[in-house]
């Protein structure tokens, strides 16, 4: 990278936590919100977990096409995750994707 350069901001995803860019989100949040259910629905019944709701500030920027500050954005989205997605240990605390608790 050359100096002075930066890595580009990138929006994260509420549900698998991974960033994109401002114009690969909105693609990228349908596909992953089928993939949640798809891998739901090969649960045994009482296993399965609804869909997260999508955070609110996720469709304002879906919406208006972008945020206004990436940071806070990202730090919403990273909260929505861990809360309605990573699995807590019932060990150690410690938390952790779902196929990683297996």
């Amino acid at each position: 990278m050359a100096a002075g350069s930066r890595r580009p901001q990138m929006l994260m995803c509420y549900l698998c936590g991974r960033e994109f860019g401002s114009t690969s989100l909105p693609i990228h949040i349908p596909q992953c919100e089928k993939k949640w259910l798809a891998q739901e629905a090969r649960k045994p019944k009482a296993e399965q977990k609804q869909l997260p709701k999508r955070p609110e500030r996720l469709n304002e920027a879906l919406a208006a096409g972008g945020v206004a500050s990436k940071a806070g954005f990202n730090e919403e989205m990273y909260t929505s995750w861990e809360q309605d997605v990573l699995e807590k240990c019932p060990w150690c605390g410690r938390t952790f994707t779902p196929t990683a608790m297996k």
